[in-house]
């Protein structure tokens, strides 16, 4: 799995999509700059704006909750496989090709639909009364499909 999903465009080609996703975390390499959490939840948050909008204010000291939360959300809502442990993310001596082959799913994951950035309010999502009119408004971004 390693060879096929690092080697067939290299380590180089991760680590520039990884950089055009989250650039405000400086990401230089796959140890240490994932140790404390955060651009975990920033790779997350940029894949899927609605899952990780705090991921700036995340406590850098708070190393092994960011990854555990990290993971947690990305397997449950993204379906990236736990790969790797929030106590080896955090180590000062993560493995380097356990971290490329983790973050490797993120640039693998098929487009998701646009439904998670819709919005619905109003009365009628709220209350309905038998023959009164209950509106309601549905807003989607205007760069979605569908």
């Amino acid at each position: 799995i390693l060879r096929y999903e690092i080697n067939r465009n290299g380590d180089n080609d991760l680590l520039k999509w990884i950089q055009s996703k989250i650039p405000e975390y400086g990401i230089t390499n796959f140890t240490k700059d994932w140790n404390n959490g955060r651009a975990l939840n920033g790779l997350i948050n940029a894949l899927r704006p609605d899952l990780c909008k705090d991921h700036m204010e995340l406590d850098k000291k708070k190393k092994l909750a960011n990854a555990r939360r990290g993971i947690e959300i990305a397997d449950r809502e993204m379906g990236v496989d736990k790969l790797i442990l929030p106590e080896e993310m955090i180590h000062k001596r993560v493995d380097k090709h356990a971290m490329m082959t983790y973050l490797a799913q993120f640039r693998n994951l098929k487009p998701t639909s646009d439904a998670y950035r819709v919005r619905a309010y109003g009365r009628g999502l709220n209350k309905g009364i038998k023959e009164t009119k209950a509106p309601f408004f549905v807003q989607k971004p205007t760069d979605a499909k569908g």
